[in-house]
């Protein structure tokens, strides 16, 4: 039971459900999932007891372990406020690279002088063992990871994504059985092997050359040889959907057998015969909450490159009148493009599924009753590593671009104020409806608002993330507050 339930339920409001994904890449993928979501945390205290699942890939599954590691109360709603707050980054500046280099250069040299037996370490068990290591006094960054998660604690379920070397599917490893794992094998079952959660995260992170895959056993005379989790879908966002169908899967079942006087469905302890789970399509929506019935609205927030150099829509960017071609390297080229390619699809296909019909691509605008709420950084304009060092520098430079609500023009008693733009649109309509005849020039957004210069790559990012997180914390102001800290939607940048 969350802490915070009654606030929505006295206002009538969906209890908001969050599932995140993070890309990997290494550790400028773990900084920014960690960094958007601790950031997010400081601007809505509330956020970390409705995060229920983060999904994660190579890099983005560590940095999702290391925001799980911390503190989470249970607590009542508590309102969001200015992004002003620093996140400590101590952890992002750690040294990850020199352990794992030396075992690969020094310690693994061993191992070619003595065939058949292992000498050294594995390297991906060094990075396991650096990570926790880098917080030395948090015992939750190794603990079991079936006894991370727990319905009455605000930590979010683990959910880290492997490959499978030999079939090529999806491997989930997660802290809830079989959460993400519909289509997809499943490890640590209920009452059978388990894993640390570092492990778990680094076991997804098997990218070649610098760690070996992963032998992992899975039961008695069962093991499974495991790459890296981009192989398959970069982004997680399959995954995560596969999150979002099982909760409306639940959803439908439990309001079917709450037909049946006598039927029992049991999860967390809870009969859902009695108690059904509803899962309403929009947040700002009223909702009649009745006996001890769940109302839950479903949100994606997925944490990702920005790459404009892969097309969803536009074909004619692919045109290239003198291609590049090697006849060593394409192969490699192809296989890294596809990855990418694939998850930006995946995502893509995510915000369909949460949008609805009705404008699936959002070119009427940006809404809260979306329910998707991105998170992006232009990693190949950073310049940003994708290896495991990260300096201070490109740490703090991250940072300012992430989750920077304050800077979101939207945001109530800022020049373009949402309700401003929202009369002005009205008064357009009603002079077309009377005259029929569209104002000339541009309308005015407010009368203190002057032209700027166009901005660059990185203010629009660290605008548009701002506005994105600024609209996801309109999430924890269920009285639909209009001077509250957060913005219902916008009409994109």
């Amino acid at each position: 039971m969350r802490g915070d339930l009654d606030a929505y339920k006295e206002a009538k409001r969906p209890y908001p459900v969050i599932i995140s994904s993070a890309e990997g890449g290494g550790i400028y993928a773990a900084a920014h999932s960690y960094l958007a979501l601790s950031k997010l945390q400081t601007v809505c205290p509330s956020f970390q007891q409705h995060l229920f699942a983060s999904v994660g890939i190579s890099g983005g599954g560590i940095g999702n372990l290391l925001f799980a590691s911390a503190e989470a109360p249970n607590s009542e709603l508590r309102k969001c406020g200015s992004s002003n707050t620093a996140v400590n980054t101590d952890v992002l500046s750690y040294d990850f690279l020199s352990p794992v280099l030396a075992n690969l250069l020094i310690v693994q040299v061993a191992d070619f002088f003595v065939p058949f037996i292992d000498i050294s370490p594995d390297g991906g068990d060094v990075l396991a063992n650096t990570i926790a290591a880098s917080l030395p006094d948090n015992p939750r960054i190794s603990e079991p990871l079936a006894a991370s998660w727990r319905p009455d604690q605000a930590r979010p379920a683990q959910v880290f994504v492997a490959t499978d070397a030999n079939s090529g599917f999806r491997f989930v490893i997660g802290s809830v059985p079989d959460l993400g794992g519909q289509t997809a094998a499943f490890f640590p079952m209920t009452g059978g092997e388990d894993i640390q959660g570092n492990r778990a995260a680094v076991t997804s992170a098997r990218f070649p050359w610098l760690t070996s895959t992963a032998r992992l056993r899975v039961d008695k005379d069962d093991y499974r040889i495991l790459g890296d989790g981009g192989y398959f879908e970069n982004a997680g966002a399959d995954t995560a959907m596969e999150v979002v169908e099982q909760i409306k899967a639940l959803s439908l079942d439990s309001e079917h057998c709450a037909k049946s006087e006598d039927a029992t469905y049991e999860v967390s302890g809870t009969n859902l015969c009695k108690c059904p789970l509803h899962v309403i399509p929009t947040f700002t929506q009223t909702v009649e909450w009745k006996g001890c019935e769940f109302n839950v609205f479903l949100v994606y927030m997925p944490i990702k490159s920005l790459n404009s150099k892969v097309p969803l829509n536009d074909l004619e960017s692919l045109k290239d009148a003198d291609p590049r071609q090697s006849y060593l390297l394409d192969p490699l080229l192809t296989m890294i493009s596809t990855r990418t390619t694939r998850g930006e699809l995946a995502v893509s296909r995510a915000r369909r599924l949460l949008g609805g019909l009705a404008d699936p691509d959002n070119v009427q605008g940006i809404h809260v009753d979306g329910g998707y709420f991105p998170h992006e950084l232009p990693i190949g304009d950073l310049g940003l590593p994708l290896g495991w060092r990260l300096s201070d520098a490109k740490v703090a430079e991250m940072a300012g671009l992430t989750a920077s609500t304050d800077s979101c023009p939207f945001l109530y008693g800022k020049p373009r104020y949402w309700r401003t733009l929202e009369e002005e649109a009205k008064a357009v309509m009603e002079q077309f409806r009377l005259t029929g005849k569209w104002p000339e020039g541009k309308v005015s957004v407010a009368a203190d608002e002057t032209p700027a210069a166009e901005p660059d790559l990185l203010s629009n990012v660290k605008t548009m993330n701002g506005c994105n997180m600024s609209m996801l914390a309109w999430l924890f102001n269920p009285t639909l507050d209009p001077t509250a800290y957060g913005i219902p939607g916008f009409e994109g940048l």
